[in-house]
């Protein structure tokens, strides 16, 4: 039988149990019920977290917060920084800025973690869901049907919560990957490190990261807004409680731009690892964020990973929990982020040694890569696509397919920028626009050739049969004299999309809840199609 879409929560039988209400637990307690899942959310610490600790949303991160609703609410907080400037000594080495990349936005996001906690924690609570502070998990148990979970209280009771699934947003340290012993890969980097947030006075722009590669070791600056910056440099010494005056010092000796540090938040000496889990799924277990990957905050990749790490899990649990589409559709869930995690890990781990680099001549080597290389526009519009998250692929994913090869469209790609005017009441959105929400949607291009009846017969055919999970578009050259009026049908005004995605015969473009391509078909078989759409889900 079916799962409803939302239903009134049975206080110890839920759908799914969120270990850990850190950034990433909070927004997969958010992402759940927004899919339309019953979830409870515990942490053994007493509140939300008070320090700044991560800070940088990513512009795909953005794209994946406004999809949720969330973006309003972080825009208002956040300051945006639009680039990046690196600099060894007195010179600047590069800049590189998100202007001119192609993307939704032009900046990334600075926002201190306690900020970010409490937009993600007032959320849930307008939802009605409580975080249970100081609420520990002990052990747990799957069986064929459910998980059982035994949570200690502050008060030192014990609870059981059944839930159909589990996922650990616990970090690094987590309670649920040590009770399955899964080994947590990879190694610690031998330098300490200091972090502050504190002030800067100085004639630098605030709305651009500076960093700084010296033979003294790196010193990195974040922005915050009204001159507070967060900064993170490895310690000249294994002091273990840096001062202000030390935390200058060290600034000194790496930056030749004049500043005055003041006004001292936070503090405090840190190091670094990077590891990653080798399986994200353990039958009804998943690993998200911290849990499954640390790594160096070279990049500012680590929360952004994790927040994606939900947003690609959460619609297909609710699809499988709703008995909508098959259980080894979660296996996807590993076989599209491990990748990701890894590659993130291998990335951040090059950055680091990078920087790292005190050798007179192989500081000099590096500089000088660095300014050749950046010195090509293609170069450095790669490198900023990296860094705000928007070269992130499943093209290898076994759930997508492309049979598009004569097109420009490609499966497992992020949804392509397109416009597109409605026939019905004529307003223009992009396809992201119209895809927000939590369905799939499917977009039949009629082609070049423009055989409208052909393609309109196989979207009267399609849309009837998955309409519980999947809205069908057929989109036109031009307004029709003559259209089925159940449809959603869109013009492709002056044929621009056609002409610049080569779209000459009619073409299927299958956009999932995470808004990548999980299918693009063309010419269009409707055997075909319909035989891959019923191996993904289970019709009517």
């Amino acid at each position: 039988m079916d799962l409803p879409l939302t239903r009134e929560p049975d206080r110890n039988c839920v759908d799914v149990l969120v270990v850990g209400a850190g950034p990433v637990g909070l927004f997969c307690a958010n992402e759940l019920i927004r899919q339309g899942l019953t979830c409870r959310i515990i942490d053994k610490k007493s509140s939300l977290s008070e320090h700044s600790k991560a800070l940088g949303i990513h512009i795909r991160t953005l794209d994946v917060l406004q999809d949720c609703g969330l973006i309003d609410a972080f825009l208002a907080e956040g300051l945006k920084v639009y680039g990046a400037i690196l600099k060894s000594n007195d010179s600047q080495l590069a800049k590189l800025e998100f202007k001119h990349i192609d993307s939704n936005r032009d900046f990334l996001l600075d926002l201190p973690q306690d900020k970010s906690e409490k937009i993600l924690c007032q959320s849930l609570i307008d939802k009605g869901v409580q975080v249970e502070w100081q609420s520990e998990l002990l052990n747990m148990e799957q069986n064929a049907d459910h998980v059982l979970s035994l949570i200690k209280r502050e008060n030192g009771s014990e609870d059981v919560i059944q839930s159909s699934w589990i996922i650990a947003c616990d970090g690094a340290h987590s309670r649920l990957r040590h009770l399955i012993k899964a080994e947590f890969i990879g190694s610690a980097y031998t330098q300490a490190w200091w972090l502050a947030d504190l002030h800067i006075d100085w004639p630098l722009p605030e709305d651009y990261m500076i960093i700084n590669a010296s033979s003294h070791g790196p010193l990195a600056c974040f922005p915050m807004g009204n001159k507070r910056y967060r900064l993170v440099l490895t310690a000249p010494n294994d002091n273990p409680a840096p001062s202000l005056q030390d935390i200058q010092q060290a600034f000194n000796n790496r930056s030749s731009d004049a500043a005055i540090l003041s006004d001292p938040v936070w503090i405090t000496p840190f190091s670094i690892h990077h590891r990653q889990i080798q399986q994200y799924r353990h039958n009804k277990l998943f690993f998200c964020g911290d849990a499954a990957h640390i790594h160096s905050p070279m990049g500012g990749q680590g929360l952004n990973t994790g927040i994606q790490d939900v947003y690609n899990l959460a619609w297909k649990l609710a699809l499988v929990q709703r008995n909508m589409a098959r259980d080894n559709l979660l296996d996807s869930y590993h076989d599209e982020r491990f990748p990701v995690g890894k590659d993130v890990l291998k990335k951040t781990d090059i950055m680091t040694r990078m920087i790292l680099i005190k050798n007179p001549l192989l500081v000099a080597m590096r500089n000088g890569m660095i300014r050749l290389l950046t010195s090509f526009a293609a170069v450095r519009k790669h490198i900023t696509r990296d860094l705000a998250e928007l070269n992130i692929s499943y093209a290898n994913s076994p759930i997508v397919k492309n049979s598009a090869k004569k097109t420009m469209l490609k499966a497992g790609e992020y949804t392509p920028s397109m416009l597109l005017k409605n026939l019905y009441d004529r307003s223009h959105l992009t396809l992201t626009e119209i895809c927000e929400g939590n369905r799939h949607h499917l977009f039949l291009f009629v082609g070049l050739e423009d055989r409208v009846t052909k393609t309109s017969l196989k979207a009267a055919v399609l849309a009837p049969k998955f309409k519980n999970m999947l809205d069908v578009h057929l989109v036109l050259l031009d307004t029709p004299s003559v259209y089925p009026e159940s449809l959603s049908i869109w013009i492709d005004v002056n044929q621009a999309i056609h002409k610049e995605f080569k779209i000459e015969e009619p073409c299927a473009l299958l956009i999932r809840p995470d808004k990548y391509v999980g299918l693009a078909q063309s010419p269009i078989v409707l055997a075909d199609l319909q035989s891959w759409l019923h191996h993904q889900f289970i019709s009517l």
